[in-house]
C-alpha cells in the first residue's frame, strides 16, 4: 500500500530494530487534488497499519507546525488540527514557528489538550529566563527495553517569522550548546540507550547538530518542506543522520534502526518515505472530524471571486526559488492596490505548495494561497534600498533559506 522511495544499506546481523514514524510540518487537513492526494484520514491509515506491525518496536514523533496557516485554521485557530493529531496517538512533538501564529496563549490552550507531550529544549522567555511555554526540554520513552531519549530544538532563526508575538520577549540558545547538555543528561543520569533530536531548523542547522554533537544519534527535523536522510560524520568519527519527511500529510518518512544487540547503541539507519495517495483507505473517525471542520467554513469559501485563464505555479519548489506566474500575479495586485513605484513580495507568505488550475478561482483558493494575516506596507525607499533587498532574497537560495522574493 502507498509509494515508498528509500535509501539502501545492509542491517548487521544480531542487531535489535525499531521503527520511527516521522512526519513534519502538516497545515491542510483535506486531501489535494494532486499526486501524492494525501489528507489527514488516509495518513492516519497509513499509520495505523505501519505501526501494526511491530507495535512495541514503533514510536510516532513529529517535528513542528500543526496550528497553521490553513483556511480552517482561520477559523479554528489549530484547534482542529490537535483533534486530528490525538487520533494519531502520537508519542512527541516539538514546537514549531507557525505553532504561534495566533499567539502564545492559544497554543497554551491547543497544547493542554493534547494528548501528546510538546517539548521545548532551547527557546526561552526572554524575561524570566524559562522555557518558553513552560514545556520540558526532554521526554523518555522505555519502549521494548530500550530508553529513547528525545529532545526538543528550535533555530534562532524562525524568531524572525513570528508574526504576533514580540520578538524581543524571545531568547534562542545556541541547540548545539543546549542540545550536549540535554543528550549528555538523558545518556547519564536517565540512562536513555538512543538520544533523538526532534528539531524544526533548516537542513544547514540539522546538519551541524549531528555533526558537531555525537552525543545525538538521530536528528529528526521539519521546518524545511522536502524530505530526505543525510549521513553524517559526526565528531566522534562515527556516523549520524538527519532526516525529513516531506509535508502536509502527503508524506510518512518510514525510519529503521537497528541497534547493537549487547550495548543497544544506534549502529544505523535506513529510511523509506511512504507517498500517501488514494491506495491508502481514509480512516472513518478522522474523516468525520475532516467533515466536521471543513463543511462549514467551505460553504462561505466557495463563493467565485474571478477567473484564471492559465494555471498558477505556487508550488514551493519553484515559487521560493524563482520567477512564477503566481508570484508576479500578486505582486502585480500589491502595486495596483498601492499605487506604488514597485512591489515586493515574501514568498514564504504564499502557501499553497500547489498548481492552481485554470477556471473559476473562489475564496477558498485564495486563502490556501495566503491564509496568514500579513501587512501590506508602503515605504519611500532609495534604488540602493531596493537592490540590497533583491540581493537579499537570493542570497541564501543554495542553502534552503526561503527569501525567495516576487516583484
Amino acid at each position: 500500500m502507498g509509494n515508498t522511495e528509500s535509501t539502501t544499506i545492509s542491517p548487521q546481523k544480531d542487531s535489535i530494530q525499531f521503527e520511527i514514524l516521522h512526519f513534519n510540518d502538516v497545515y491542510n487537513v483535506e486531501e489535494s487534488g494532486s499526486n501524492p492526494c494525501g489528507g489527514a484520514a488516509r495518513f492516519t491509515t497509513a499509520v495505523t497499519h505501519l505501526r501494526s506491525q511491530a507495535p512495541e518496536h514503533t514510536l510516532l514523533l513529529f517535528s513542528g507546525d500543526a496550528l497553521s496557516p490553513s483556511t480552517l485554521s482561520m477559523t479554528t485557530e489549530g484547534s482542529h488540527m490537535i483533534d486530528v493529531l490525538n487520533c494519531l496517538n502520537l508519542d512527541c512533538s516539538v514546537i514549531g514557528n507557525h505553532d504561534f501564529d495566533f499567539g502564545i496563549d492559544n497554543l497554551l490552550r491547543c497544547i493542554k489538550q493534547s494528548n501528546f507531550p510538546w517539548l521545548n529544549g532551547n527557546c526561552y522567555d526572554s524575561h524570566s529566563m524559562q522555557l518558553l511555554c513552560d514545556l520540558p526540554p526532554w521526554h523518555v520513552i522505555e519502549r521494548g527495553g530500550i530508553r529513547f531519549g528525545l529532545i526538543g530544538l528550535v533555530e534562532p532563526d524562525w524568531v524572525d517569522t513570528l508574526a504576533v508575538v514580540n520578538h524581543d520577549d524571545i531568547l534562542v540558545k545556541d541547540f548545539c550548546v543546549e542540545g550536549r547538555r540535554m543528550a549528555t543528561r538523558l545518556r547519564q543520569d536517565e540512562e536513555c540507550h538512543v538520544v533523538i533530536a526532534l528539531t524544526h531548523m533548516r537542513w544547514p542547522n540539522d546538519i551541524r547538530l549531528a555533526t558537531e554533537v555525537p552525543e545525538i544519534d538521530l536528528v529528526l527535523g521539519g521546518h524545511d518542506h522536502n524530505y530526505g536522510c543525510e549521513t553524517v560524520r559526526s565528531k566522534d568519527g562515527n556516523s549520524r543522520w538527519v532526516i525529513k519527511s516531506g509535508t502536509d500529510f502527503r508524506n510518512l518518512g518510514h525510519v529503521h534502526m537497528y541497534l547493537d544487540s549487547k550495548t543497544k547503541r544506534l549502529n544505523q539507519v535506513k529510511f523509506d518515505l511512504i507517498s500517501i495517495n488514494k491506495s491508502w483507505a481514509p480512516d472513518p473517525e478522522v474523516t468525520k472530524l475532516v467533515e466536521v471542520a471543513s463543511t462549514e467554513v467551505n460553504k462561505r469559501l466557495a463563493r467565485v471571486i474571478g477567473t484564471i485563464h492559465v494555471p498558477l505555479d505556487g508550488r514551493f519548489a519553484t515559487i521560493r526559488s524563482q520567477e512564477t506566474n503566481l508570484g508576479n500575479f500578486l505582486a502585480d495586485v500589491a502595486l495596483t492596490a498601492t499605487e506604488a513605484d514597485c512591489a515586493i513580495i515574501n514568498s514564504g507568505t504564499m502557501r499553497v505548495d500547489a498548481i492552481i488550475p485554470e477556471g473559476d478561482f473562489t475564496l477558498k483558493q485564495l486563502g490556501l494561497i495566503l491564509p496568514m494575516l500579513n501587512s501590506t506596507m508602503v515605504l519611500d525607499v532609495t534604488g540602493n534600498d531596493i537592490v540590497r533587498v533583491l540581493e537579499n532574497g537570493v542570497s541564501q537560495s543554495f542553502v534552503c533559506k526561503s527569501r525567495k522574493t516576487s516583484y
